[in-house]
């Protein structure tokens, strides 16, 4: 997602956390369910797949979710440690 693409993962709490389902990510529970929500992705506009994508990408910086930023919250942890 912070990559501005349209994730297509597991649905987990975290997930679910994280980003608003079909907003910004797909999310599946079950390998039927993760081939269904793969068909509809690509079945998408381009520019509705833009758009999920890129409000993805800004909830990822916003938020804090980007490899830079949890990357530092890991290095500050093993700093205290």
């Amino acid at each position: 997602p912070a990559a501005g693409s349209i994730m297509l993962g597991p649905a987990s709490r975290e997930h679910h956390e994280f980003f608003k389902e079909k907003e910004e990510v797909f999310l599946y529970t079950s390998k039927q369910d993760m081939v269904e929500k793969a068909r509809e992705i690509i079945r998408l506009p381009g520019t509705t797949a833009a758009a999920i994508g890129e409000r993805a990408r800004t909830r990822s910086l916003n938020s804090g979710y980007s490899y830079k930023a949890r990357a530092k919250q890991v290095y500050n942890i093993l700093k205290t440690l």
